[in-house]
């Protein structure tokens, strides 16, 4: 069984439509962040959209599109063009045994698969099926919906896996027999101050074996990844309430405001304080959306 499969054969995500309707007139439809293994997800199905996330990243939707926030980040949905636009919009659930899957994945699943191929046919039909589907009454149709939302999320996960594969150190760490455990225990307690010996034990291997492969699997040392998931982590702490820039720094592992702000910038192209400011501005003040 391969890796992926192996992750989610025995806990299968579950999903649902949130919201069916179609937009006009210069819409704009704000998000707070929501729960920690909530995926919620977004697809066109006439006209376009515009999607903007804290980090400065902004996509086009275009019909059959589907974005998927695997980390539920706060984002704002606006009109793309001056064409009315059709949105189907649901969340899909993960059972708590995912969550280090989901730290693994990055805040934006795009699909889109090319015209013509398998997938593309598939999702198109999928889309148009749960969208009648949706709110209909009849006997079963949640639970298609159901799968079917579970069966866009593996797809999305595998498309990224495929077509950016330098971006999946972290998952092909995850899944390893040996070295798993070692990113789950930095993920438990981020703030602990990790070092080689502790990860190598909790790997049971030596440090220089442990080091030389895990460099390896995930294409970066142990010290690196462990900073860019305090740095996510820490990301989603400023997504998900007020406390103090210096007390999140210290709760993901951080021993200074100054080395905090100074990763934070490498990695978000901005300071902790904008990044706030621009969750602010995308969840509209805080307001939660009703789509």
């Amino acid at each position: 069984m391969d890796a992926l499969s192996h992750v989610l054969f025995f806990k299968t995500p579950t999903g649902k439509i949130d919201k069916n309707c179609t937009l006009s007139r210069g819409w704009q439809l704000h998000h707070a962040a929501g729960e920690m293994l909530t995926v919620r997800w977004h697809a066109v199905l006439d006209g376009k959209a515009r999607l903007h996330m804290p980090g400065g990243e902004s996509l086009i939707l275009a019909p059959g599109a589907i974005v998927l926030l695997p980390h539920h980040s706060p984002h704002l949905l606006s009109q793309s063009d001056t064409a009315s636009t059709h949105l189907l919009c649901g969340s899909i659930c993960l059972d708590f045994s995912l969550r280090f899957l989901i730290q693994a994945l990055p805040d934006i699943l795009y699909l889109s698969p090319a015209d013509g191929n398998s997938d593309h046919k598939w999702l198109n039909d999928a889309l148009t099926f749960i969208a009648l589907e949706s709110g209909n009454g009849i006997s079963g149709s949640e639970a298609l919906c159901a799968h079917i939302c579970s069966a866009m999320f593996i797809l999305a996960v595998r498309e990224w896996l495929m077509s950016v594969p330098e971006q999946d150190g972290i998952f092909r760490t995850l899944v390893h027999p040996r070295l798993g455990s070692a990113i789950k225990n930095m993920l438990s307690t981020p703030a602990h101050p990790w070092t080689i010996e502790e990860l190598a034990r909790s790997a049971h291997m030596s440090r220089t074996s442990f080091a030389q492969n895990f460099k390896a699997v995930a294409g970066i040392s142990p010290h690196a990844l462990l900073t860019t998931l305090r740095l996510q982590l820490a990301s989603q702490l400023i997504s998900r309430g007020n406390s103090a820039i210096q007390s999140i720094a210290r709760d993901v592992g951080f021993a200074s405001e100054s080395s905090f702000h100074k990763a934070f910038v490498r990695l978000f192209s901005c300071t902790p304080g904008e990044y706030r400011k621009r969750v602010k501005l995308l969840s509209g003040e805080g307001q939660q959306a009703d789509i």
